[in-house]
């Protein structure tokens, strides 16, 4: 129903705007709250003593008992079906099994907060072919979940919103991502396959370095050879350079299975159709 992505990625934060056209209370299980809205939900990045941080708008005089006129959220991250706002305290008023699950998954955001009753803990993003549809607020004190829809009545498609989901569209970003999660001081060997799952290269070995633009393979001996990964229209491409400057493979590739060379031990797989 909702678009999928792999779990636990962290996101650039980035603004955008969400128009809904009504919302739903619920609580212990019993929707306790209905209507109609029409009140934007604005999402934009803002720096708290140095820390870049996403801040949620919502003017309502109907809902803010419900959600503040100002949320704070440390960490913009992905589910699978969802992409999700979130601060998670080390030290905190209240507990539940939300907060408990982020904590073990990828730690506390911040040391210390108290969350008053119309202060969510996590604000979760649902999509459908890139665009947004359902934004809920998840709440600890007391437990409850706002949730706010776009049934498609509100057309706001002309409205000037960055592309905030480029980079899970983009196959570059995509692998991109998760070489970030790579401890790049260590050597590596690399596989690549094309997208019929033929294998175009085989058991290169090397360093690996990133900027905005590429990521690059560097080879530990004095060949000079190199495997540069770089987007070509939303499409991971690669180009091998051996020595002498001749490229020998530059197409776009399917899928990589990457494996340190020595401990710690360290496997990540990539595939376009993930």
């Amino acid at each position: 129903m909702f678009d999928k992505f792999e779990p636990f990625l962290r996101l650039n934060k980035q603004d955008f705007i969400f128009v809904p056209n009504r919302y739903e209370i619920w609580m212990k299980g019993q929707m306790i709250g209905n209507g109609n809205t029409t009140s934007e939900i604005t999402a934009k990045v803002s720096l708290f003593d140095g820390d870049e941080k996403m801040e949620i708008l919502f003017d309502s005089a109907l809902l803010n008992k419900e959600l503040a006129t100002k949320n704070i959220f440390d960490e913009f991250i992905t589910s699978s079906d969802r992409l999700q706002l979130i601060t998670i305290p080390e030290n905190t008023n209240v507990e539940n099994m939300g907060i408990t699950m982020f904590k073990s998954k990828i730690g506390a955001t911040r040391n210390q907060k108290s969350f008053n009753y119309n202060e969510p803990y996590c604000c979760n993003v649902f999509l459908q072919n890139g665009a947004i549809v359902k934004i809920t607020f998840s709440y600890s004190n007391p437990e409850k979940l706002v949730e706010f829809y776009n049934d498609g009545i509100i057309n706001y498609s002309d409205q000037t919103v960055n592309d905030l989901f480029y980079e899970l569209r983009n196959d570059f970003q995509k692998f991109r991502k998760k070489t970030l999660n790579l401890p790049l001081t260590m050597r590596f060997s690399c596989d690549v396959y094309d997208v019929d799952n033929n294998k175009i290269i085989n058991n290169e070995k090397g360093y690996f370095q990133l900027n905005a633009e590429e990521v690059t393979l560097n080879t530990y001996d004095e060949s000079g050879d190199y495997i540069r990964f770089y987007d070509n229209d939303n499409k991971l491409f690669c180009e091998y350079v051996v020595m002498g400057g001749q490229t020998i493979v530059h197409q776009e590739v399917g899928a990589l299975d990457i494996t340190s060379k020595g401990l710690p031990f360290v496997n990540m797989k990539y595939s376009k159709n993930e």
